[in-house]
């Protein structure tokens, strides 16, 4: 069985086709957050796709809060690998707002890291990775921070 790029599905002679023109990266700063625009740009790199990263601020207010460093990040690192990246900062509910903002930009794929989060903290906490994987209809890759 052959890989290529092209559209998702099945072409001939059972060649898997897979187009992925478009990353919606979520990111909040954090180790987890920061593997995941590592993977973002190399996957964006090898597939020529261009990445949206944005950071979700859940509090309403517009300003600059250091957990949106990550956007300066994603920025730099798809630069230095000539990666196409646009960043956002967007107010919302965390999941729900990620979700949408990926099918407002078309995105083929979201990519999202995840603190691995267990017991109780996940619990008042809750996951956002978990809730993107089950509401979105967008693939989504999940990274777990080491």
């Amino acid at each position: 069985m052959e890989l290529k790029t092209g559209n998702l599905g099945f072409g001939e002679n059972n060649n898997i086709d897979i187009k992925i023109r478009k990353i919606l990266l979520a990111t909040d700063g954090s180790i987890p957050a920061i593997e995941a625009t590592q993977y973002a740009v190399a996957l964006a790199k090898i597939m020529g796709a261009r990445i949206k990263a944005i950071f979700v601020d859940s509090s309403g207010e517009k300003e600059i809060r250091p957990s949106a460093a990550g956007l300066a990040v994603a920025q730099l690192y798809a630069e230095e690998n000539g990666i196409i990246c646009e960043t956002n900062i967007v107010n919302g509910q965390v999941a729900k707002t990620i979700i949408e903002t990926a099918h407002d930009y078309g995105a083929d794929l979201i990519i999202v890291g995840n603190t691995g989060r267990t017991g109780i903290r996940r619990l008042s906490m809750g996951s956002v990775a978990e809730a993107v994987v089950k509401n979105s209809q967008i693939p989504v890759l999940v990274l777990k921070g080491s």
